[in-house]
């Protein structure tokens, strides 16, 4: 006795799936752009905004042209004074406070200001493109 093997088709319950993904996948590219070019131009302007804030802070203002920004391997952004700076300690006992000066935590109070404008500023971005 023959065994008959029927293989079932499956037709979509709806067409221009395809089309529909493409479109998708287009508006997301289109935003993750728009959040990166955001997110950096956000970071020049807070880069900026500290610099200039170091210029007026006696701890800080004899380096402050030395603070700047850097993202490591994933993508994550830090501002500072570089590790290997001649000034990195002096920027850590500026930031943190030492034995005989209190903290003076330009970077950590300034991201806090940072992540509430970036917000905003994104905020808006997505509103200017119809999003």
């Amino acid at each position: 006795m023959a065994v008959e093997v029927v293989t079932p088709s499956f037709e979509p319950a709806l067409s221009g799936g395809d089309d529909i993904c493409d479109v998708i996948e287009d508006v997301l590219e289109d935003a993750a752009e728009l959040v990166e070019e955001v997110t950096w131009e956000q970071a020049l302007d807070h880069l900026e905004m500290l610099r200039q804030q170091a210029q007026q802070d006696p701890r800080w203002a004899s380096f402050a042209h030395e603070m700047g920004m850097w993202a490591n391997d994933q993508g994550n952004i830090s501002f500072g004074v570089r590790p290997d700076s001649p000034h990195a300690e002096d920027a850590f006992a500026a930031e943190y406070g030492d034995a005989e000066h209190p903290p003076s935590p330009l970077i950590r109070m300034g991201m806090t200001g940072a992540l509430a404008g970036m917000r905003h500023n994104m905020e808006e971005a997505f509103r200017s493109y119809g999003y």
